[in-house]
């Protein structure tokens, strides 16, 4: 099948949504279907992606929304090249992910010619402009031929606006191969001390300052030591405060895939402090398929993830206190590490993109009517984006 998945951003920005699109992509075009990614053209420099066929539209924004950065694409005649773009001569199908979103996704769900997967990836208690909105978006959500959810929690957020009868939970992947037992350690942080992972924005609603005031509560001192893994507008004033964690703190802004696995490897615990509208957790799963023992924010989409006392414990999102407990009990008591541990690989093989993409794949040919192809058809060339966009 050709196949595009619309994006409202993508590599070089690292997150959840990214590693969603990069993760089933892969799998699809190791099963030979054509895929190529429509997004926004990056507002940060990075590394160039060139195992992806892509096309930028627009420039990102960085936007506040729900309690994070989003990315938004602006350009003019946006509109206009996804009309051009989403023709059947192009295409079978469009994934559209976080589909009634501003711009890119909510424009490729109207102006699309081929049937539309919508796949919604929010979680909040409730959004305002959603529930205004819910009017003139409703012809939109029409128009999609299958909707999904990356978790039950995602499900539930959007049944406040729409009829979600028919929406079907499809979660996020892992690559057990990148996130697996053979990656090394990294040789510099192989000592004595426990180290506590983190790894995410560095942004309000990730609560990386709510873990840190864990740490001072507890102060571990040599005990431990706490690793920070990504950036984001809270970098500076976090790191002005990590000299006062408890323990030593090191921050790595920017990590290769290959890094990032022997990051993980040098770990002995995952922490996700989120504080509030996570819809699922990718990080989890990598943190899982590494085999190590988890503590996450008890929020719905972690526990669609972690299942408390069997991969980790779940602390009170937002609450230093109850942080501090769930840290303690896990530095100090080995045992109940290794039990988390011996079970984290296998849960999260049970999200392995091979059987993600099969469910991806039945809501494609369910909506295009298209059979399975042969791999190595020859691209065919696309439209160049218009001037401006």
């Amino acid at each position: 099948m050709r196949i595009a998945i619309v994006t409202q951003s993508f590599y070089p920005r690292m997150g959840g949504l990214s590693e969603y699109v990069a993760g089933s992509a892969r799998e699809l075009m190791r099963r030979g279907h054509e895929v190529t990614v429509l997004t926004g053209r990056p507002a940060s420099r990075g590394d160039a992606v060139s195992d992806f066929r892509c096309i930028r539209l627009g420039r990102n924004v960085p936007v506040p929304a729900l309690g994070a950065i989003s990315d938004v694409a602006v350009g003019r005649g946006l509109h206009k090249a996804l009309e051009r773009l989403l023709v059947p001569r192009h295409f079978d199908v469009a994934h559209v992910h976080s589909p009634l979103a501003p711009t890119l996704p909510l424009f490729a769900t109207q102006a699309s010619q081929v049937p539309v997967v919508g796949q919604f990836h929010s979680s909040a208690r409730s959004h305002a402009v959603l529930g205004m909105a819910r009017g003139l978006l409703k012809p939109a959500y029409d128009r999609m031929s299958a909707r999904l959810a990356v978790s039950e929690a995602s499900r539930q957020f959007f049944g406040r606006y729409f009829d979600v009868s028919d929406v079907r939970v499809v979660p996020g992947g892992i690559d057990p191969h990148r996130f697996g037992p053979g990656a090394p350690p990294y040789a510099r942080l192989r000592d004595d001390k426990l180290n506590l992972l983190f790894v995410g924005r560095l942004e309000p609603r990730k609560g990386v300052h709510v873990l840190q005031e864990a740490l001072r509560r507890l102060r571990l001192g040599d005990r431990a030591r706490l690793l920070v893994v990504g950036d984001g507008p809270l970098r500076h004033p976090l790191m002005a405060q990590g000299r006062f964690a408890g323990c030593e703190t090191l921050y790595m802004r920017s990590v290769t895939p290959d890094l990032l696995a022997r990051v993980y490897a040098s770990a002995d615990i995952l922490c996700a402090p989120a504080t509030r509208n996570e819809s699922f957790g990718m990080v989890l799963l990598e943190g899982l398929a590494m085999g190590l023992p988890v503590i996450a924010s008890d929020l719905a989409g972690y526990r669609s993830v972690v299942r408390e006392d069997q991969d980790g414990l779940l602390a009170r999102p937002g609450d230093a206190a109850d942080w501090a407990r769930a840290v303690g009990h896990l530095v100090t008591d080995e045992p109940a590490r290794r039990k988390f541990a011996s079970g984290a690989r296998a849960r999260a093989l049970e999200f392995a993109w091979p059987r993600i993409v099969d469910l991806l794949e039945a809501e494609y040919r369910k909506v295009a009517g298209a059979e399975p192809e042969r791999a190595g058809r020859k691209l065919k060339p696309l439209p160049a984006p218009a001037a401006g966009i």
